[in-house]
């Protein structure tokens, strides 16, 4: 489990510690830095994953304004079954005009144990037993872990690595998603742009889940009966399946860019909540209660919260989701103007008449 966020000289994130549960509900006004969180978790998360360069993932833009400091932290720590803290560190170093930047530490540790280390273009990597393993020279512009391989003396590293690559933001965006795919892709983009490709993917790999997927749209989208990839040249388009009202009547479908937003939206919620579990896996789901209705999505989300190796961080400020999660998950955050993002606690009064989502509508947590 994600067990803490650590975040320096990142937007309002500044000297910012954020301890997780399994299950949270992240609150607090517009500019509280809730996206910021999420922002920078998805920025590291990309990162060690190799999909794109310190230049375009920690732009200076995303420094704190009125820091001069040029290294930004980040620290995302896990801990283990047995309770051990494995912890993976990276910081960048912005150069005094804000045009260049680079890595100037990229470090794994479990416990007091340094499983690699990597800093100015050179990188020590550790055995299991701690001794010393290979040294090997580092592009200063990207993650190492993409390039380190799994070998018998090295499967501490390879468990840290594994895990980062399983941490995902999700802020669903159905103008952006994608109705043709070019290939599969094994993991959803933030926006969930690339919902067919991952469809496809899923399709091939776990056909069990697509039909999970099938039943839970079943249930949100009266009328809805299939999903199938209809093939176009050497693409596939994701197309839906509706069965029209009446004895004999014949089928109707439907592209997925013919669908509404919220429609889009709830296709990729039932993918998220259907998504194979066999391995701990953290999702950040950014506000899933745009574009659709309360009594939609929370079958999705219950669906979600039912995934036995999943550890759920969600922002909403929608009232009954506040109700139903707040007082046991809820961590507000706040901001006093243009200052640093700090958290907390929900606590609701014990004295007070008013729903957790009404104490939050007047500022009274």
């Amino acid at each position: 489990m994600l067990s803490r966020i650590y975040v320096d000289n990142y937007g309002p994130l500044v000297n910012f510690e954020l301890s997780l549960g399994r299950e949270q509900l992240l609150i607090g006004r517009n500019g509280a830095g809730k996206s910021t969180v999420f922002d920078a978790v998805d920025a590291v998360a990309r990162f060690t994953r190799g999909e794109a360069t310190v230049e375009l993932l920690f732009p200076w833009e995303r420094k704190t304004r009125w820091d001069t400091r040029p290294e930004q932290t980040f620290e995302l720590d896990f801990r283990g079954a047995a309770g051990e803290i494995w912890r993976y560190r990276l910081v960048i170093r912005h150069d005094a005009e804000g045009q260049k930047r680079r890595v100037q530490e990229e470090r794994l540790t479990s416990g007091a144990q340094t499983l690699f280390n990597a800093r100015e273009g050179k990188a020590q990597l550790y055995r299991d037993n701690a001794s010393l393993g290979p040294e090997v020279l580092t592009d200063w512009s990207r993650s190492s872990l993409p390039t380190l391989h799994e070998r018998a003396d090295n499967t501490k590293v390879t468990w840290l690595k594994r895990r980062l690559g399983r941490v995902r933001v999700a802020s669903p965006d159905p103008r952006q998603i994608i109705p043709l795919s070019e290939r599969e892709e094994r993991a959803p983009t933030r926006s969930l742009s690339n919902l067919a490709s991952w469809y496809r993917h899923l399709s091939q790999e776990y056909p069990d889940q697509v039909e999970t997927v099938r039943d839970a749209l079943r249930e949100v989208l009266p009328g809805f009966h299939n999903l199938r990839l209809a093939t176009e040249g050497s693409s596939r388009r994701l197309m839906t399946v509706w069965q029209v009202p009446g004895a004999g009547a014949p089928p109707l479908e439907f592209g997925v860019d013919e669908l509404s937003d919220g429609q889009r939206v709830l296709l990729g919620l039932a993918m998220l909540a259907a998504e194979p579990g066999d391995d701990d896996t953290t999702l950040f789901l950014d506000e899933p209660d745009n574009f659709v209705a309360l009594g939609e999505v929370q079958p999705l989300l219950m669906a979600l919260r039912a995934r036995p190796r999943l550890q759920l961080v969600v922002i909403s400020h929608h009232p009954e989701l506040i109700n139903l999660q707040a007082a046991e998950h809820g961590l507000v955050l706040e901001r006093e103007t243009l200052g640093p993002s700090r958290v907390r606690p929900f606590h609701a009064p014990e004295s007070s008449p008013l729903t957790p989502a009404e104490i939050v509508a007047r500022g009274e947590e």
